[in-house]
């Protein structure tokens, strides 16, 4: 009877240890939006306007900017470089840029690529409503970070890797190929902002270089007008 109780012991400790340490994408996904501020409050931001710097390190050269983003997915972000202006800008149909001249379309890849970048909440949060695929790839250690690698893949077949804190559970790196170049993006400097956490430091390195997007103020709910991100006519 003794021999068949620690038979019995070993077997249930067997299946309870997969059990424990089983980890799903939607648990990962659960934890980062809590540690933000959970759901609720992510959605009650209906516009976010940041102010701060671009620095391309390469270059040496600091960029002042102003981002603005609307629900569900209207986005635009100023900037001024050596005297000339640049605008970013979609309505969540049409992308478009200007660059110190008129206003013009963007297209192919890089339009397709901004068009995704400008959902509100960004590709995770309510994943299965937008088409969106995710898969949980395991635990990696990165730079000395435990981090959780999630992979999503939009409807359109184009894959990121999200990357999530272990211990906090918020989002701290992503890497996808962006125009054909392998490209690493990492969020740090989380501050609260009214009811959620925000990353205040962005940092994107790619084969031509680093660019780091340091936020100065970011401000939420704040009236901003559907025409902010209208590709202006005649252009």
């Amino acid at each position: 009877m003794k021999f068949r109780t620690v038979v019995t012991v070993v077997l249930v400790l067997a299946l309870a240890v997969p059990m424990v340490s089983a980890q799903t994408a939607d648990d990962v996904i659960n934890k980062a939006v809590k540690a933000l501020g959970g759901k609720d409050a992510l959605k009650a931001i209906s516009t976010m306007k940041m102010t701060g710097k671009i620095t391309m390190v390469a270059m040496g050269m600091e960029i002042p900017m102003v981002s603005y983003q609307k629900r569900p997915n209207k986005m635009r972000m100023e900037m001024e470089m050596q005297g000339m202006e640049m605008v970013q800008a979609t309505d969540g149909s049409v992308a478009w840029m200007i660059m110190g001249g008129a206003a013009q379309e963007i297209p192919g890849e890089q339009g397709a690529m901004m068009l995704r970048q400008a959902d509100f909440d960004g590709p995770y949060i309510d994943y299965k409503a937008k088409g969106i695929t995710v898969e949980f790839i395991g635990k990696e250690n990165i730079d000395g970070e435990e981090l959780y690698n999630v992979k999503l893949t939009f409807k359109d077949g184009y894959p990121i890797n999200l990357y999530f804190d272990v211990a906090s559970g918020l989002p701290r790196m992503s890497t996808a190929t962006v125009m054909g170049m392998e490209t690493k993006t990492v969020m740090s400097d989380y501050r609260k902002v009214g009811p959620i956490l925000a990353a205040f430091s962005i940092e994107q390195n790619n084969p031509q270089g680093q660019m780091i997007i340091e936020i100065e103020e970011l401000v939420f709910n704040e009236d901003i007008d559907d025409a902010l991100f209208t590709m202006p006519e005649g252009s």
